[in-house]
């Protein structure tokens, strides 16, 4: 049996909906689905979350959607498992601008200055980490959209990472990947060669 960390986006929780298909896609295997609060966390403070759970539970993979899946390939400089990211960010703070800043402002100001402090550090983990990550031949696979509403065309994300062991792209899909059933095989295929 091997253990998975599903990292999941923003907005989401432990009972994301891809999270609950992994489950069900390789239910021989432990699937971990913590809960992340972006807004009252920095960029660094999640990154250590992640470490956290990922040496007290001795993950051998990690899956990560949207911000969740430029976390996980954020953890290359020290995660040697297999990483997939599912439509991930690769520049966070365009995409906070654009789309999430506005949603806060509108539905839930209260947050607005925490988050504001805690999105506006991801510019650091971007500079620090993201931008020099180690290119290990096969750690990385990619599930992209070709239609993803959210964050547009993910050709640059597929070309960061030349040495990837899968780059599956799907069309009618959007930013949360309604087909990801799809990918079953080529997540099993994964986890069979931890």
């Amino acid at each position: 049996m091997k253990t998975i960390l599903y990292i999941h986006g923003y907005g989401s929780n432990s009972n994301a909906t891809k999270a609950q298909l992994l489950k069900a896609m390789v239910p021989e295997h432990r699937v971990i689905v913590p809960t992340y609060d972006f807004n009252h966390h920095t960029a660094g403070e999640i990154q250590e979350q992640i470490r956290q759970t990922v040496e007290s539970e001795k993950v051998d993979m990690l899956l990560g959607s949207s911000l969740g899946g430029f976390h996980a390939l954020c953890t290359l400089p020290w995660f040697e498992g297999p990483v997939w990211a599912v439509n991930p960010v690769t520049d966070p703070l365009p995409q906070f601008k654009k789309a999430i800043i506005p949603r806060l402002e509108k539905q839930a100001p209260q947050l607005l200055p925490d988050a504001l402090k805690n999105l506006n550090s991801y510019q650091g983990l971007v500079d620090e980490v993201f931008s020099h990550l180690p290119q290990r031949d096969g750690q990385v696979s990619l599930a992209l959209s070709t239609d993803d509403e959210t964050l547009g065309d993910h050709h640059h994300t597929a070309s960061l990472f030349p040495k990837a062991a899968y780059i599956i792209w799907r069309d009618n899909s959007g930013h949360h990947f309604t087909r990801f059933e799809e990918l079953r095989e080529a997540i099993r295929a994964t986890i069979d060669k931890i």
